[in-house]
């Protein structure tokens, strides 16, 4: 496990550098679940419309999603591309960093679905793959998913136990609020209007994302 001072971006700069030697802590796939392997996913509704998809999307693939939920990210490129590594800081109070370096392996771009997966690369308190999804379904409902595959890679990580766990979920519940304040909050940098004067495409739906998403909850209670 890495452990480094709080903010010491320089440290962040190390780890990545570093990172291009060495090969994941593990490879698999999200199922079936490894032997050994904790299990975590969450999904939830966002909003509605392919102008709120889009705007999850980017939220995802250029790293708004980790820092929209506290983290601090130091990657190789602005956006997450297919062999880039990263390392995302993880506060452990207020004098320590937990860093954690990870390689994206897989670019998801479907007409309906983006996003990314990336798996731990040494010194990861974990071993582990976790993908970052943005989904457009038939009805037109915006929807986040975050899911994972881990078990300790180290013996602090494997001490915490349930305590470990219960952080990693709470983690994927802060993605997804990211994801959704990303795209409830990102009117101003469209603020054009269409030939008729309503407002352009992507400025409509992202008005309007939070009134469907209300909508879509009371159909399904």
């Amino acid at each position: 496990m890495l452990i480094r001072r709080h903010g010491d971006r320089a440290a962040m700069a190390r780890v990545l550098g570093r990172a291009a030697m060495h090969e994941p802590t593990f490879t698999g796939a999200l199922e079936p679940v490894p032997a050994g392997f904790q299990h975590v996913a969450h999904r939830e509704a966002i909003g509605s419309g392919r102008p709120a998809f889009v705007v999850a999307a980017e939220a995802i693939l250029t790293w708004g999603l980790h820092r929209g939920a506290g983290l601090v990210v130091y990657a190789a490129t602005p956006r997450a591309e297919q062999g880039v590594d990263v390392v995302v800081a993880i506060g452990a109070g207020r004098l320590v960093d937990i860093l954690a370096p990870c390689r994206v392996d897989m670019v998801i771009d479907e007409p309906g679905r983006r996003g990314f997966s990336y798996l731990t690369l040494p010194g990861h308190p974990e071993r582990g793959r976790e993908t970052f999804t943005a989904e457009l379904d038939a009805a037109g409902v915006v929807w986040v998913s975050i899911a994972a595959v881990s078990r300790p890679g180290s013996i602090l990580t494997a001490v915490a136990g349930p305590a470990g766990r219960l952080l990693q979920r709470r983690a994927t519940v802060r993605y997804a609020d990211a994801v959704r304040a990303a795209v409830w909050s990102s009117t101003a940098p469209w603020s054009t209007l269409d030939q008729d004067g309503s407002p352009s495409g992507v400025v409509h739906g992202a008005v309007h994302c939070r009134h469907a998403l209300l909508r879509h909850r009371d159909r399904q209670r």
